[in-house]
Parts: C-alpha cells; sequence; structure tokens
C-alpha cells in the first residue's frame, strides 16, 4: 500500500481491520444520494388552480370586416 501499487480491494479491508480503522472506513464513502423517482415522490404532487367558467368567457374573438368594431 505504501508504495503505491494498486491493491485489491479486499487486501485493502484486511489492512483496515489489522490497524482498527475499519469504523472509519464509512468516512471515505459519500453519502448515498436518493434517486431522481425518490426525489419526485417526496416533492408530491403540485397543486393547480381550477379554472372558472369565466376564465374561458373572457377569451376575446378574433376580429373580422364589418363587424362595427374597428371604429
Amino acid at each position: 500500500l505504501e508504495s503505491g501499487i494498486p491493491v485489491q480491494f479486499v487486501a485493502f479491508l484486511r489492512v483496515c481491520r489489522a490497524l482498527d480503522l475499519l469504523e472509519r472506513l464509512e468516512v471515505l464513502l459519500p453519502a448515498p444520494a436518493p434517486s431522481p423517482m425518490a426525489l419526485l415522490k417526496l416533492q408530491g404532487r403540485t397543486r393547480r388552480r381550477a379554472r372558472t367558467p369565466s376564465d374561458e368567457q373572457e377569451q376575446p374573438t378574433p376580429w373580422t370586416w364589418g363587424d362595427g368594431r374597428g371604429r
């Protein structure tokens, strides 16, 4: 290990166990991140505002020639 030659992970674990460093091994590993699907489930559904019938009636009708609204 000291010379920098790659070793198998099992050998590394044996050395850590012999030096009583096995409990500290988890410090080297990052915490597992939640999957994208788990993140979506945690967020929940976004609330949407219900449309009222008056919203649909407020849309203007297109202008046409001779309808009298042009003046």
